[in-house]
């Protein structure tokens, strides 16, 4: 008789840790699945205002045979590279430099997220640039069809890429932080 009390409060138990499991699961992922707080949710993909930008950038990549389709910006300043947000590697020497083997090698592909996967399925060839001179000389004289700026960096060239015939549209790459705020500057001949 006591191993039957016994298997049935066991089989109690588990039934409770299980239903309390499957609570926890289904409060936290689907009836409250966007919630700012909530920690499984991850905010990885782009608001759908974004997706303009991606079907310019494809037709862009489609359209433009020779060259670099998009130039992705982050000017060198700071101890920690701007709390390690940056998409663009702080140190030149290692834009070309991936352990996987992830393109483009100049980003730092993780804080890009998805962004460089969009590049792989268009076929965009993307380049970095991290000083706004420079920068400010590409846009002049090279006039890549899209440049991508973090909305934080205040290194950004604005009024000079704005002089250069290029027009800004901001975009959140996750619905949450304010350093997933990014701009892309398309050039006038590629709109």
């Amino acid at each position: 008789m006591d191993d039957v009390v016994g298997v049935a409060i066991t089989g109690l138990v588990v039934v409770l840790v299980a239903a309390l499991v499957a609570n926890v699961a289904v409060t936290n992922v689907y009836t409250d699945g966007t919630a700012d707080d909530n920690p499984l949710v991850q905010f990885a993909q782009p608001e759908e205002s974004t997706r303009a930008a991606l079907e310019t950038m494809d037709r862009i990549a489609t359209a433009n045979a020779n060259g670099t389709d998009v130039v992705v910006y982050h000017g060198e300043k700071g101890d920690a590279y701007d709390e390690d947000e940056a998409f663009v590697k702080q140190n030149r020497s290692e834009w070309d430099d991936a352990y996987w083997d992830l393109e483009p090698t100049c980003m730092r592909w993780y804080n890009a997220l998805p962004l460089p996967w969009y590049f792989a399925s268009q076929d965009v060839q993307t380049a970095c640039e991290n000083s706004p001179t420079a920068l400010g000389v590409t846009a002049m004289t090279e006039r890549p069809p899209m440049i991508i700026t973090q909305d934080y960096d205040s290194t950004v060239p604005k009024e000079r890429l704005r002089e250069n015939g290029y027009t800004g549209e901001t975009y959140r790459l996750r619905t949450s932080g304010y350093k997933n705020v990014f701009t892309v500057w398309v050039h006038e001949s590629h709109r």
